[in-house]
């Protein structure tokens, strides 16, 4: 007779986060961690397997108003990501490492009428991967991988006295289409 014909899981996450402002400098900082874990119905050891992820994400940004136009923004990011995975039937351990610096940039400006917004955003990151996979008693398995990515968008803003209209372009658009509630 089985006790337990279910798979079992538990889940929790915490995070926080901070922003700092000193008049146009910008210094967020965020800290993120998470546990996942399952049991199979029946045998194996408990539990049958388990990840952990830390996240902890670092910038600093410019905020500059340009007179009565608009503003520009500038930030730098760096971006930590440890995941450790453990398989307690199989004595596997896999684990990620992932550092990630980037950049974001945009502004808007409001030079051509007084009630006609251009907005602009680029941002591009560059990513780290090292991962390393143990199979006891002695296998060791490591992995390294670089890559890029990035994106860009612009908008334009409307606003006068009766109404306000925002529209938001992004390279989302060409493949998810409008997301007209979401806006994309």
């Amino acid at each position: 007779i089985r006790n337990n014909l279910l798979y079992s899981a538990k889940y929790s996450t915490n995070a926080i986060l901070m922003r700092f402002y000193r008049g146009s400098i910008i210094l967020p900082i965020i800290y993120g961690s998470t546990s996942f874990s399952i049991n199979a119905p029946d045998g194996g050891r408990d539990p049958d397997s388990e990840s952990v992820s830390n996240l902890l994400k670092i910038g600093l940004g410019l905020n500059k108003k340009i007179q009565d136009l608009g503003f520009f923004i500038f930030a730098l990011q760096y971006e930590n990501i440890k995941i450790k995975s453990q398989d307690n039937n199989t004595n596997s351990n896999l684990e990620d490492n992932v550092n990630i610096l980037g950049f974001v940039s945009g502004g808007e400006a409001k030079f051509l009428a007084s009630w006609l917004r251009v907005r602009g955003g680029i941002s591009y990151n560059i990513s780290l991967t090292r991962q390393s996979q143990y199979k006891y008693p002695d296998t060791k398995v490591y992995y390294n991988r670089i890559s890029a990515f990035g994106d860009i968008s612009f908008g334009l803003g409307i606003s006068t006295e009766i109404f306000k209209v925002d529209f938001d372009f992004t390279e989302d658009l060409f493949y998810n289409g409008p997301q007209f509630i979401s806006g994309n």
